[in-house]
């Protein structure tokens, strides 16, 4: 078999991520007017970006510079799980906002990326790859759709940012990979959250299929951070470490891998937001560190 060299891989979505915020948020890269309807703020951005994650156990971004909010991480799983493609139907008041905001008719929400996966086009079609894949693992039919087209008369304030997913079996990580293409992605707002569920959509149809875990492929038409969500400049990622007080510094390697098919059942029976962010937080030390660095980000 003939062996390639891929640039742009990281082990894990904290060092993915801030490599993407290194590189969007230096000085010296240009920087482009947006529309007012998008922030009428400032972006830098890359064309055709491609970005492999190879170990996909290690999908939160724990990022003293990005430290995200582990309730909205939370709460937006648990909306993707059920699919109710409703703003009301989120569990947080935050999230119910920005989303109610998007809203084309005021009730419901394009970007349910969970119901466009389950009920959006009449069957569910991570079901259906899973099937597929067990037939024949080669298969190059596993493909989901997320962004449906829009036609011109009906434009939306909600257009998906992701476009689809497709699932390949790769003989180089003799696993299960997943394939994903984003016509649009912010990095401060979008993908800290998409890793998780992108993730957890590989790991889901892996196990069911009988296939290891694989690599994510992450490609985007456009990969973008607004400079008004520019807090530093790092200089160099923290490929190695990550920290949450200054005192303690924490290998990435030596937390717990994430296997979304045991926390998958946490997520979904919880009662509410708040103890499964206990439950998760008990089960898994990435998940604890998380909300260890939301808490120092809060008291600041």
């Amino acid at each position: 078999m003939i062996a390639y060299e891929r640039i742009n891989q990281y082990s894990t979505a904290t060092e993915l991520w801030e490599n993407l915020y290194c590189r969007l948020s230096s000085p010296y890269m240009p920087k482009y007017p947006c529309r007012k309807n998008m922030g009428g703020d400032e972006t830098a951005f890359l064309i055709a970006h491609h970005s492999v994650l190879t170990d996909t156990r290690y999908p939160l971004v724990l990022s003293e510079t990005r430290a995200m909010s582990l309730r909205y991480l939370v709460a937006e799983l648990r909306w993707y799980i059920k699919g109710e493609d409703t703003w009301e139907s989120f569990e947080t008041n935050a999230g119910k906002n920005i989303w109610k905001s998007l809203s084309d008719d005021g009730v419901h929400v394009n970007s349910n990326y969970g119901h466009k996966v389950q009920y959006a086009y009449g069957f569910n079609q991570l079901e259906y790859c899973i099937n597929l894949l067990k037939e024949d693992q080669f298969t190059r039919q596993a493909v989901i759709h997320i962004k449906p087209p829009l036609k011109p008369e009906t434009p939306s304030k909600d257009t998906c940012c992701t476009v689809m997913l497709q699932f390949a079996f790769n003989d180089l990580t003799d696993g299960l990979d997943a394939i994903v293409y984003m016509r649009s992605s912010d990095i401060w707002k979008g993908i800290v959250y998409d890793l998780p569920f992108f993730t957890l959509l590989l790991q889901v149809c892996a196990a069911n299929a009988g296939l290891d875990y694989g690599e994510l492929h992450f490609i985007a038409g456009n990969v973008h951070l607004y400079t008004g969500d520019v807090k530093e400049f790092i200089e160099s990622p923290l490929s190695t470490r990550i920290s949450c007080r200054e005192e303690r510094f924490y290998p990435v390697k030596a937390l717990d891998p994430i296997d979304w098919n045991v926390l998958l059942p946490i997520l979904t029976t919880a009662p509410t937001v708040n103890d499964a962010i206990d439950q998760l937080c008990e089960a898994n030390n990435q998940f604890k560190l998380l909300k260890t660095m939301s808490e120092v980000k809060n008291a600041k």
